[in-house]
């Protein structure tokens, strides 16, 4: 929603791509990695699991999804768009939106978020089910990054496909209500060394 009054910070599910209504969606995902992984260790390996759980019967077939470092600090507040979700719900207090990184009072200096430009991982998804993206060498050096520097592990920004309508799918949140749907983020490291 070009005036931020849209978005889905609890909800969950999560979304990206093009509705049938020519709408964009862009899900936002950070990781607690320096309070998971002991600081000084060196990352060897990142995988990110998705669970996709709904696409458009008029969907296009097979998109792109592309994982982007996000160079900005954003929010997740209180709206819940509920089941399916897709349409969102009235912004809240912090809440991420297309224009805001926090509802109603920081915005993002390029509308749509602040991310690399380029993709640290792209996987093609169609049909409902679990997704993998990674391992790759920019999804290990922006987690080594987030390791070294917490304060800024601002995440990734998932973007599809948005010049095909239809192309938008639904994703499994951590608020989802089955434990074994919600996003997993899998980091292998070599322990820091001690003197």
């Amino acid at each position: 929603d070009l005036t931020g009054s849209v978005s889905n910070g609890i909800g969950p599910h999560t979304y990206a791509g093009t509705t049938s209504t020519t709408d964009q969606r862009r899900a936002v995902m950070a990781f607690d990695i320096a309070g998971s992984i002991p600081a000084g260790a060196t990352i060897t390996g990142v995988v990110l699991h998705l669970n996709l759980s709904l696409e458009s019967f008029q969907s296009p077939g097979a998109s792109a999804m592309a994982l982007h470092r996000l160079s900005a600090d954003w929010g997740e507040g209180t709206s819940d768009a509920g089941i399916p979700g897709g349409t969102g719900a009235p912004s809240t207090t912090n809440d991420a939106t297309w224009i805001h990184r926090f509802f109603n009072t920081t915005t993002w200096t390029t509308v749509g978020g602040d991310y690399a430009g380029t993709s640290g991982a792209t996987i093609m998804v169609d049909n409902p089910g679990p997704y993998t993206w990674g391992s790759t060498v920019q999804m290990v050096s922006d987690a080594q990054s987030w390791l070294d520097t917490p304060a800024n592990n601002f995440g990734w920004i998932l973007i599809g496909d948005e010049a095909a309508a239809f192309s938008a799918r639904r994703f499994d949140s951590r608020e989802n209500t089955n434990p074994l749907l919600r996003p997993e983020l899998v980091v292998t490291f070599d322990p820091p060394v001690i003197p």
